[in-house]
């Protein structure tokens, strides 16, 4: 087995542990505090996309579909990403989810590029410690986070902001 297949294999075992794992851990206490909702906002992030997103929570699990376009005088840059994390913990108001992400990104003048990783969340509510009807801010720190243009797994980030409505 050389080092690239490797790599893949440690990245798709990752992320099928964490996530099946946390889906049998979750007390169920816990998911009775959860509640449904959407949420809309922009993200920056260097695997799931940069652009637009919207997000939908139910219980313990977080869908998030983000996308951007961007076009200048000679070029056209586009972005598209699917994020599926789980809610793992809540402590003073902050949350934290874990769960893979995916994005593919490309130009005018580049190959498309798909990018695969493993993403860690933070997030902090801006306004109030509620969820519904408040403003957040999120970090999301990938890794492994696998490049398939150039086969390499790298440490990535991203940014976001969302309203909970």
């Amino acid at each position: 087995m050389n080092k690239t297949s490797f790599n893949i294999l440690f990245l798709c075992l990752s992320i099928l542990f964490f996530t099946f794992s946390d889906l049998y851990s979750q007390d169920s206490s816990q998911n009775k505090s959860q509640q449904s909702f959407s949420s809309f906002g922009f993200q920056a992030s260097f695997v799931s996309g940069t652009g637009i997103t919207y997000c939908y929570t139910a219980n313990v699990i977080r869908c998030r579909v983000t996308g951007g376009w961007i076009k200048s005088a000679d070029e056209s840059d586009y972005t598209f990403g699917f994020d599926v994390h789980y809610y793992l913990a809540n402590a003073s108001g902050f949350n934290l989810f874990l769960g893979p992400s995916f994005g593919i990104y490309g130009s005018s003048t580049e190959s498309t590029n798909a990018r695969l990783a493993l993403a860690t969340c933070f997030e902090a509510p801006i306004i109030s410690k509620e969820k519904r009807n408040n403003l957040c801010a999120g970090i999301l720190m990938y890794y492994p986070s696998y490049y398939f243009s150039s086969s390499t797994l790298n440490p990535t980030a991203g940014i976001y902001i969302i309203y909970n409505f």
